[in-house]
């Protein structure tokens, strides 16, 4: 008990720090935002393939700080629901696998009414809390409607004549017809899933991750261009990267090149987190001016949120505990979710230091090059380990 009560004072007085420049240290964000993206692009696997029951079940696999399931746009492209760098904060992607691995198969009962998809998610929008880019959820939300409406198999064409079905008084809630059927989840399979996407996920990362340090993600502004088209122009600059490195990689068979379906969105979320690690190391490791710092811990900051506060003297260990738990999961300006694609340039913009954002820049450029160099045999490393002990089990 003394133990225990030593470890949570620990806890308590041990401050918060960014991760200093150490290489092996700053690849921990990476494997993390390597893990969400993973479970997020095997759930669109899943739900493209109509298996939504599975799909719910890896979304809620150990419980993740931010929602992993997928949002159906028509009858064959889905979306993931959550788009930020937070899903396992705490989470890593070895821990991930292996408790995965090493859990027994489960079997559980599955209904749902037809002309519905079973386990199909039931939310009503595109962000987590508040987004800072409200207009760039709009096809999402028209998505959610839109899916409202949509038959099983049939989509927005059939809206007319599933219409009729609702009127017709011989078709009532009493004749709604349900299947019901076992499903059994093999965990240690799913793991093997997930290895084999992290691995392709890997690879084109460290193609895209050049990207952020070659000049490739710099956008020419358009003085003429409205606000509109300027959104349009943000967003479709990734997915034109994107596009030109799959058909580098594979010059005589255009268009068949074998990419994940969030590609795209990934190199966008790669250049948010190199952008956050940056900052983060930059106010702590001594290269900035106070004032720098200062502003740079400001900018960090959700919207008009402030520091929090210390947590009170108390006796309750309980409650200082929780005080001091949301301090380390709280969402900054760039880890939180957002849907148009191009926040770091615009966090980069807010800081309203050209000569700072450079800094920044910099150690962002020299993170990137560092993973990309990394991140392929990280992955590799750890997946050896991991079958290496699985293996060593069925001795």
């Amino acid at each position: 008990m003394a133990h225990r009560v030593l470890s949570a004072v620990a806890l308590l007085v041990a401050p918060i720090t960014a991760l200093s420049y150490d290489p092996a240290r700053s690849l921990a964000p990476l494997h993390r935002l390597l893990l969400q993206r993973t479970v997020q692009t095997q759930t669109v696997y899943l739900t493209d393939f109509h298996d939504e029951a599975k799909a719910q079940w890896l979304a809620n696999y150990l419980d993740p700080q931010a929602p992993m399931d997928t949002v159906r746009m028509s009858n064959t492209e889905c979306l993931p629901r959550y788009n930020g760098l937070d899903g396992f904060p705490h989470a890593t992607n070895e821990e991930y696998l292996r408790t995965m691995i090493r859990s027994e198969p489960i079997t559980y009962e599955v209904r749902y009414k037809v002309g519905t998809w079973a386990g199909g998610n039931q939310g009503t929008g595109g962000a987590v809390g508040p987004s800072e880019e409200p207009a760039a959820d709009e096809a999402f939300r028209k998505g959610m409607e839109q899916k409202q409406t949509l038959d099983f198999w049939g989509g927005s064409n059939n809206a007319a004549a599933a219409s009729t079905r609702r009127n017709n008084p011989f078709l009532g809630e009493h004749t709604a017809k349900y299947r019901e059927y076992e499903e059994t989840i093999v965990p240690s399979r799913f793991a093997q899933l997930l290895m084999t996407t992290q691995q392709q996920l890997a690879k084109e990362w460290r193609r895209d991750l050049c990207a952020i340090y070659d000049g490739s993600l710099i956008l020419p502004r358009d003085p003429d261009a409205d606000e509109a088209q300027a959104i349009a122009a943000e967003q479709s600059l990734y997915a034109r990267v994107i596009r030109d490195k799959a058909m580098g990689e594979d010059p005589d068979e255009l268009g068949r090149f074998a990419t994940s379906p969030l590609r795209a969105a990934n190199l966008d979320l790669c250049e948010r987190l190199a952008t956050r690690v940056a900052a983060r190391e930059l106010c702590v490791d001594g290269d900035l001016s106070p004032a720098q710092a200062r502003r740079l811990e400001e900018c960090l900051e959700r919207l008009e949120s402030s520091e929090p506060a210390e947590p009170e003297a108390t006796d309750d260990i309980h409650a200082a505990l929780a005080a001091k738990l949301e301090t380390m999961t709280r969402v900054d300006a760039l880890g939180g979710h957002a849907r148009r694609r191009g926040l770091a340039r615009r966090w980069l913009e807010s800081l309203e230091d050209e000569a700072l954002a450079d800094v920044v820049r910099r150690r962002r450029n020299e993170l990137a090059r560092h993973w990309a160099e990394s991140v392929v045999d990280e992955v590799a490393a750890t997946h050896a380990l991991l079958l290496r002990e699985s293996l060593e089990s069925q001795l």
